[in-house]
């Protein structure tokens, strides 16, 4: 199959604006999830159109999907929470439970009854890359006062990262907080840690973080102008 394994992040992929209205999506949606590198992802990738997709962590089949709207033709800006199916191709692709071989009734069980949990417990989702959209989780969303609230930690850190010391005082944009479980609503004081943009893309499940060079190589700098090593060592 190729492609690299996530062990750290058990992840899928899925088009979170599809062109489908709100009694499709209710009634067994066409919009599938994703989790290999299958037929349907390579013609998107062709397409240029791969950048659609969003990730997801979530494992209970309930995905948030913002409906389309075809007498306006536009994406509507509410949000709703439909079930999604696997996508066919995937199941082909890692043969799963022998669906490339089986038919009739055993084929669209395997596909029917497809548990994500399940799925995750024996398997890692499969892709060369991934999109570059935010980690999608339900009933994660960060509180409404989440900017100001980020604001006052890094204040309390003194502009500091928790893991490479770094002072970002004067480049405050490279300095996030970050949830320890995961969980964005979570906003204990004991689940918030500041970290730079480079040691939070290295903390688990967050591979869907991209650093760019020019980010990385100012990080770096600021580091080393600190008399601080230009790679973390909490980090390695």
């Amino acid at each position: 199959m190729g492609g690299i394994v996530y062990k750290d992040q058990q992840v899928l992929i899925y088009i979170e604006s599809p062109y489908e209205d709100e009694e499709s999506l209710f009634q067994k949606s066409k919009t599938r999830f994703h989790f290999s590198d299958c037929k349907t992802i390579e013609t998107m990738k062709s397409k240029k159109r791969f950048e659609r997709y969003v990730v997801t962590n979530e494992t209970n089949g309930a995905f948030r999907v913002f409906p389309y709207n075809w007498e306006t033709k536009t994406q509507k800006t509410e949000k709703i929470i439909c079930k999604l199916y696997p996508c066919k191709n995937c199941l082909k692709q890692i043969n799963y439970q022998d669906y490339s071989s089986v038919h009739g009734s055993l084929k669209f069980n395997i596909f029917e009854n497809f548990s994500i949990k399940d799925f995750f417990d024996e398997f890692s989702a499969i892709f060369r890359d991934l999109p570059t959209s935010i980690m999608s989780s339900h009933g994660q969303e960060y509180p409404s006062n989440w900017a100001s609230l980020s604001s006052s930690v890094r204040r309390l850190k003194k502009w500091a990262c928790d893991c490479c010391q770094a002072k970002f005082d004067d480049n405050k944009k490279f300095l996030h907080v970050h949830h320890i479980n995961g969980i964005r609503s979570d906003c204990s004081s004991n689940n918030l840690r500041c970290l730079c943009l480079l040691c939070h893309s290295k903390q688990p499940k967050h591979g869907h973080m991209r650093v760019g060079q020019v980010e990385e190589n100012e990080i770096k700098t600021i580091r080393t102008d600190q008399g601080l090593p230009k790679n973390c060592s909490n980090c390695a």
